[in-house]
């Protein structure tokens, strides 16, 4: 209905592209661009759709070079593929994130060292790693500092979430707080000190954009895409994906010496920023120029 209304030239069309590719046959002169938010996992039916229509595409879109790669690897030389980095920063992200916190969450925050991090409760995240590391981190210190010094806010929803707050309970870890979906996560995500991805997978990682953009230092496994495309040790904290031991010393060393220089934190939080210029409206189309 919308393309017999509209007619229009182009359709860019995301998780979905088949059915622009079927519209095709009815509108010769339709041109099809496809984003691809992640590597897909092929069987043998995905795998011919993909080869008979997705291929098909006028251009095909991934978020990082890793995907495209591996896109090629999987069906072959694709004529028109690029990547394009998605358009994650905007000034609304600004704008939200000076807005005060509500009342309620004040108390998580105030006079303590702030981890945060913000996705789904579902296996992707991983949130299971971080409680562990988070955990070790905790048996460092005296109970009672713990629980004047260090807090632990995850946002989000999922099917994970009984789960993970039943391993909180069992280990008995302190000041770890699941504020579920909030409409307004970049009020908080400022507040905090650092943000932390334990993620298994990210393509191309928004939330770490975000946070990049929010001047807010970032720890995170090395886990592909996005991640271990984008983040190294010269803007984050980096540790291998699957490694929470290794993750629990990077949490011990960086609140033991928050304000020592050797840490690079500044420098981290400047690259970080600059990285974070590049996922742009403006740079987005700059890179569909030449396909318009």
């Amino acid at each position: 209905y919308y393309l017999f209304k509209y007619r229009p030239n182009i359709l860019h069309a995301s998780l979905v592209g088949y059915i622009p590719l079927i519209s095709k046959i009815f509108f010769r002169n339709l041109k099809v661009f496809n984003s691809i938010q992640g590597y897909p996992r092929f069987n043998l039916l995905r795998k011919l759709i993909w080869k008979t229509l997705y291929t098909k595409s006028d251009l095909i879109i991934t978020m990082t070079e890793n995907t495209k790669k591996k896109l090629i690897q999987s069906l072959g030389d694709i004529k028109h593929i690029k990547t394009i980095l998605n358009p994650v920063i905007d000034n609304k992200i600004y704008i939200k994130s000076e807005k005060k916190i509500d009342k309620k969450f004040e108390m998580i925050f105030y006079n303590k060292i702030s981890f945060i991090s913000i996705g789904r409760l579902t296996r992707q995240k991983n949130y299971i790693e971080l409680l562990k590391a988070f955990e070790i981190f905790q048996k460092k210190f005296d109970i009672n500092f713990v629980k004047e010094n260090f807090t632990l806010v995850i946002i989000g929803e999922g099917e994970d979430l009984f789960k993970l707050k039943k391993f909180v309970k069992d280990q008995n870890i302190l000041n770890v707080y699941f504020l579920g979906f909030q409409d307004n996560p970049f009020n908080l995500l400022k507040y905090s000190n650092f943000y932390v991805s334990s993620s298994l997978w990210e393509d191309p990682g928004h939330t770490l954009i975000e946070a990049a953009a929010l001047k807010i230092p970032i720890i995170t496994s090395d886990c592909p895409s996005g991640p271990k495309e984008f983040f190294n040790i010269n803007n984050s904290f980096v540790y291998r994906s699957g490694n929470y031991k290794q993750l629990s010393e990077i949490l011990l060393k960086i609140t033991n010496n928050i304000n020592n220089k050797d840490l690079n934190i500044n420098q981290k939080i400047i690259s970080s920023f600059e990285l974070s210029k590049k996922f742009t409206k403006k740079n987005f189309y700059e890179g569909l120029r030449n396909y318009l």
